[in-house]
Formats: structure tokens, sequence, C-alpha cells
């Protein structure tokens, strides 16, 4: 796969790894733009998901969009004004006989985003940033 272009001065925004070498510091800004393109399509595809199906577990999400499961995690972090807990889990036995669960997670109504967005409003800039 070859990396895309780089506009520089949009780099300055990206999350790029500090290196006093010139390739590094590309490598480190090509990938960042890249992973925010596809974070913002895997993101829409999450809430498609959602709306198709009601409700997933992470597992089962990361299943049907072929993504990795830290994908599915960070993706429902980000996406954390318009999804919730369902409230349900999903009970997975292992081979080793042990039990494990797994929270499914669904959109939030109009009135849950309206609600979210006032306990938000009446956080501090730095609470929000690092909650």
């Amino acid at each position: 796969m070859t990396q895309p272009a780089f506009e520089w001065s949009s780099g300055l925004q990206m999350p790029v790894a500090p290196s006093s070498h010139p390739i590094a510091r590309h490598t480190s800004a090509t990938g960042a733009q890249l992973a925010a393109e596809v974070a913002g399509r895997l993101g829409l595809q999450y809430l498609e998901l959602l709306d198709r199906v009601g409700e997933a577990s992470d597992h089962q999400a990361a299943r049907t969009l072929g993504v990795g499961l830290s994908s599915i995690n960070s993706t429902r972090s980000r996406l954390d004004r318009w999804v919730i807990e369902s409230g349900r889990v999903d009970r997975v036995q292992w081979p080793s006989k042990r039990w494990t669960e797994r929270a499914r997670w669904r959109r939030r109504t109009p009135a849950e985003i309206r609600q979210w967005d006032q306990a938000h409003a009446e956080q501090p800039a730095f609470e929000m940033e690092h909650a």
C-alpha cells in the first residue's frame, strides 16, 4: 500500500510523533491522517450498524464490520455522545468452561443526547478533554 501525499500545512494539528528524522515525522503524520479518515468512516458504519440491528456487543460489531476489537472500542469511545450501554449483556462460555459477559451498546435517543449535552456543557473544558 502506498501512503497518500501529506499536506504539511494541516500537519500542525496532527498527533505526530516527535523525531529529529524528517522521514519518521512524515510517516507518523501520514499515518495519523489516514487513521483519521478511516476512523470517520468506521464511526458512520458503526452507527449505521446500531441503527440496523438495534444493539450489539463490541465483538459482534467487530465481526460484522470486519475490524479489530480495539478499533470498535476506540470508535465507541469517540461516539460517546451518541452511544450508550443498552443494559443487556451477552454471556459467553469459553472452552475452559468459564463465563464472560459482554455489554451490548445502542444509539442514544434524542432525549438522552440532550441530557448528555446538558451534563457535559457544565464541565470545564479540561475535564471534558480528560473524561
